[in-house]
């Protein structure tokens, strides 16, 4: 069997019977792939209580699997070790640079309002978080974040410092996720 390593935000569609949660790979939604979306049943155990509201993201994390001819649905599944990242995963709406606090960016509310631990994330005291930008080329940059404005505003949006990186690193449009300390 051969493995490769996934990490992709995910939310859940609905609970099933027998200890079971289907949920969704996000970047796959309406994409024209898998009839519209790549949907995955997987143990509710592997979910953290407070993430198990219907609608809420979360990033999963994976090997995935590629089956070879001689292998059984047991030794899938046991290869299968699937964990959830009380992350979140936000799209940048706007960027601007404060002098003495560095670029700041303003992120959608569709990931604020589902990730109830958000505001557990990153050190108590700093308020920093291990982020991970995606860019709209495909490519992708790690650093922290201090998440600032963690509710919404009347707006509908939430802020996030970056501290000094250029304007131009991270493009309106990127998707900006939590990440723990690099593994890899």
């Amino acid at each position: 069997m051969k493995k490769y390593h996934l990490r992709e935000p995910a939310r859940i569609l609905f609970h099933l019977d027998h200890g079971y949660t289907k949920i969704s790979l996000e970047r796959t939604e309406g994409k024209g792939l898998a009839y519209g979306g790549a949907e995955w049943d997987i143990p509710t155990a592997s979910i953290p209580p407070y993430l198990r509201k219907i609608g809420a993201r979360f990033i999963i994390i994976t090997d995935t699997i590629t089956p070879e001819e001689n292998d059984s649905v047991e030794d899938i599944r046991k290869e299968q070790l699937i964990r959830v990242e009380n992350g979140f995963c936000v799209r940048v709406i706007n960027t601007f640079t404060l002098i003495g606090r560095g670029l700041i960016v303003v992120v959608s509310p569709w990931g604020i309002d589902r990730y109830p631990a958000l505001g557990e994330i990153g050190s108590a005291k700093t308020n920093k978080v291990r982020v991970e930008i995606h860019r709209p080329d495909g490519t992708s940059l790690r650093l922290y974040g201090s998440l600032e404005g963690i509710s919404p505003n009347v707006f509908g949006s939430a802020t996030i410092n970056l501290g000094d990186i250029d304007q131009k690193e991270v493009p309106i449009g990127s998707q900006i996720w939590s990440c723990e300390e690099s593994k890899d």
